[in-house]
């Protein structure tokens, strides 16, 4: 974490004619510290006496601090791209020697604000910076005057709440090295200051952190208390919540509160609250601490499978080379032996090489006739061969049994490319061909427009992506001619924006930011993985991505229960369907689902896509002990318990929208499926009965050649006999 790796410590020395030499200020000559020196333009001898560290930086501040507060914020800071690797603290030492009896007072005390309120880390992301928080920030304000001077000038507290600055410090150095350090939650006022003799070979570091408390008020955010005279339910999700929370923070003797609005203002402005947040969990330079839950992602359900058995079923348990590799061998075993019968004069013996080595696939056997039982080459070649028909037998029998009791093979969709709508031609397409594609669409190069899906999928990306668009204003729905029943339809729940009228879907916004990264990544030349095909197929037009009583209906004209209900009607008739949402959304359809439809047999997808890190977030802990006490109890599953209640009671009060018996097909059993069974056993039949027919024709055929053959041996004999 950014914040165990960086320490800030300010010096901001006030007006200074005349600095004694101060030996404790040689403490920071470290490996393992940056030291800055910003100033107002002063000359170098009046500010830096002999044996003071070199400053890495020096930067005069007074041109800024001219141009305004903002640009005097953005000169101050320090990005953390420029530190050297092993660095893990900076010094600041800001230099200001105005001339207090020229200046006003009330002008004075908002020049010292503005320094010491300048924040000091941050990192760019995206062109955008990032500023760290303040626990990691310690600020000495080093000053010549005397006390009775000093706090005529300090500023009073109605110009600096505890917000602006936490770790702070008063170093008087006229006479004798006195310092007074701020009382955590306690206004900068240096008559509540705790102050000590400083002596020389103090680490000033080791005095901040031994003035340093756990904070007095927490707030537990996102979540709120039961309401004053209703009973104590266990199973309610917020009751087990604030349950647990109040027994942490009772622990530790700590104020909590479950909504920040109710903190009384003179403890927010004069006191920093710490809080915990349930949300997104990523780094920062402050120093947040970091519990991660759970990831969470868009993953999808559904309860769609075959209606009959198909032939897929009975090849499933061997792969293609195996298959493959068994039809060679029954060939080499069936050409061995016919070769071996005819060398040996054994062919008119009644036995058939192929309908034995058939017999034993399917534990069965034929008689070997006696003379052949005795050769040593039919013994190793069929005896052998019967040892590897009874294991594979075996091995076969024991996949298909356990494919029938448990799902099909069919209907197991657990990625999403389980449920690709793209066709073949799309899917063996090389990936670069299909970067190429689309990074040349909508140009007169005609060589690179040859696959019209993916033409049709850049034309519908753009459709939707206008109609999708912020702030854009509608007259006319967003119709999609080319939905294809064989294509999985996509449902996700609705998504509403106060400046729009239009409806829009939840996981279609997510496919066009989506394929907007991609178009951007196109564009700036960046690296495609081969899983933006999968972006490709869900956006497909094949796809339905609305209900379809909502088809026609592209404006907010229903309520969210309405919306709700069209998605789980279609979702419970089972048909090539999904329903797509994030993670934690998921499981509570999955879980109102199973309780309401017992009959369906509901299956979750495993793939979460794009999946983001969620938790607690815990912010200005400082040194308490709560963060360490709730992350025992997410590892002792305390916390993921109360996860399982709040899924059992969130669609507590919701009703199925389908009664079940009336218009719900169950999903398949072997009632249904037992047909195939009797289809392949009446292809056989059938084959068998052909078979027959060829061997009478055969044997006709056989007549009428010893027929022809007599007639003509008599026309040759009678033809010698004259």
């Amino acid at each position: 974490m950014f914040s165990q790796l960086y320490q800030l410590l300010t010096l901001y020395t006030l007006p200074i004619y005349m600095l004694p030499s101060f030996g404790n200020l040689q403490n920071f000559k470290s490996l393992y510290c940056d030291f800055r020196l910003l100033h107002d333009g002063l000359e170098s001898s009046s500010f830096q006496p002999n044996g003071l560290l070199v400053p890495i930086t020096l930067q005069d501040i007074a041109i800024w601090a001219a141009l305004g507060f903002d640009t005097l914020e953005d000169r101050q800071a320090i990005s953390v791209m420029k530190m050297r690797p092993n660095v893990k603290c900076t010094v600041s030492l800001i230099h200001s020697a105005p001339y207090v009896k020229t200046v006003l007072p009330q002008k004075f005390k908002l020049e010292i604000l503005r320094n010491l309120r300048v924040p000091v880390l941050y990192y760019e992301s995206y062109t955008i910076r990032v500023w760290s928080g303040i626990d990691s920030v310690y600020t000495i304000l080093l000053t010549t005057l005397r006390r009775r001077e000093f706090v005529q000038i300090f500023p009073p507290t109605e110009h600096l709440k505890y917000r602006d600055i936490k770790s702070f410090a008063i170093l008087l150095v006229q006479t004798t090295s006195e310092i007074c350090v701020q009382i955590d939650g306690v206004l900068p006022n240096i008559d509540l200051m705790r102050c000590l003799n400083l002596q020389k070979r103090d680490d000033l570091f080791a005095i901040f952190l031994r003035h340093e408390t756990p904070p007095k008020y927490w707030g537990f955010a996102n979540y709120k208390t039961q309401q004053a005279g209703m009973p104590a339910i266990p199973e309610t999700y917020d009751y087990s919540i604030n349950t647990l929370v109040l027994q942490t923070f009772t622990r530790f003797n700590t104020s909590v509160t479950f909504s920040l609005t109710d903190i009384p203002p003179e403890i927010n402005e004069n006191y920093q609250v710490a809080t915990i947040e349930n949300g997104l969990a990523y780094e920062t330079l402050s120093s947040t601490k970091l519990i991660t839950t759970s990831f969470d992602g868009f993953q999808f359900l559904t309860c769609y499978s075959e209606s009959f058995l198909t032939f897929k079923f009975y090849i499933t348990p061997f792969s293609p080379p195996l298959w493959a590799t068994l039809l060679i061998c029954i060939m080499l075993i069936v050409s061995i032996v016919y070769f071996y019968l005819i060398y040996s004069n054994l062919w008119r013996t009644f036995f058939s090489p192929w309908l034995f080595v058939l017999a034993t696939m399917f534990d069965a056997s034929t008689k070997i006739p006696g003379i052949l039982e005795t050769t040593t080459f039919i013994r190793l070649v069929l005896g052998i061969w019967s040892l590897i028909s009874v294991f594979l037998t075996n091995c076969y029998n024991g996949l298909v049994i356990s494919e029938l009791n448990a799902p099909f093979e069919s209907t197991k969709f657990e990625m999403f490319s389980d449920v690709s709508c793209l066709e073949r031609d799309v899917q063996n397409l090389n990936v670069s061909t299909v970067v190429d594609h689309l990074a040349m669409e909508g140009d007169s190069n005609s060589s690179l427009s040859k696959n019209q899906h993916l033409t049709d999928i850049v034309s519908y990306y753009l459709k939707i992506r206008r109609f999708y668009g912020h702030r854009s204003i509608q007259d006319k729905p967003l119709r999609n001619n080319k939905v294809d029943k064989h294509c999985f339809a996509i449902y996700s729940p609705a998504i509403t924006h106060e400046y729009s009228t239009a409806l829009r879907y939840e996981f279609v916004q997510f496919l066009i930011s989506e394929y907007d990264e991609i178009d951007y990544k196109l564009r700036t030349n960046a690296k495609l993985f081969p899983r933006f095909l999968v972006v490709l197929d869900l956006i497909h037009p094949k796809r339905a991505h609305r209900p379809r009583a909502l088809r026609d209906t592209w404006l907010k004209t229903y309520n969210s229960t309405t919306l709700q209900q069209s998605v789980e009607r279609e979702i419970v008739k089972c048909e090539r369907s999904l329903f797509v949402t994030r993670s934690d959304a998921i499981l509570e359809e999955y879980d109102f689902l199973t309780k309401s439809y017992p009959e369906i047999r509901f299956q979750l997808g495993k793939e979460i896509m794009k999946p983001i890190p969620f938790g607690l977030n815990f912010n200005f802990g400082g040194k308490s002990k709560i963060p360490r006490y709730f992350k025992f109890l997410i590892e002792a599953g305390i916390w993921g318990k109360l996860e399982v209640i709040r899924l059992q009671g969130v669609h507590k009060n919701r009703k199925p929208v389908v009664t079940m018996g009336t218009d719900v097909v169950p999903i398949m059993g072997m009632r249904t499926g037992i047909a195939t069974i009797f289809v392949l056993g009446s292809v056989v039949v059938l084959a068998g009965i052909v078979c027959f027919f060829a061997e009478l024709q055969f044997e006709r055929f056989k007549k009428l050649l010893v027929g022809l053959k007599a007639i003509f041996m008599d026309t040759n004999v009678t033809q010698f006999g004259e």
